[in-house]
């Protein structure tokens, strides 16, 4: 193998290196990004639920505020005075 063949098949191997750490490196960014979109379901799933949550507090604590103004006051100097 004369020197110029040597010189083109060792650029030739550079190439074909550089192409498959090139692939490997979109490959990586994909499944990142993949392991990225899982984990945004996942705190999407969980903000909802602690929405829910706190939508349903809400409206009991609006239920229990109905009920004591219903009763005749705020709850306070409920006792009788002599």
């Amino acid at each position: 193998m004369s020197k110029e063949q040597l010189t083109s098949w060792r650029r030739e191997m550079r190439r074909v290196r550089n192409r498959e750490s090139a692939a490997a490196s979109r490959r990586k960014v994909r499944d990142r990004i993949e392991e990225l979109e899982e984990e945004v379901a996942v705190w999407k799933k969980r903000y909802q639920e602690v929405t829910a949550r706190l939508g349903k507090a809400e409206d009991e604590k609006k239920k229990k505020k109905v009920g004591k103004s219903e009763e005749g006051g705020d709850g306070k100097g409920d006792e009788v005075q002599v």
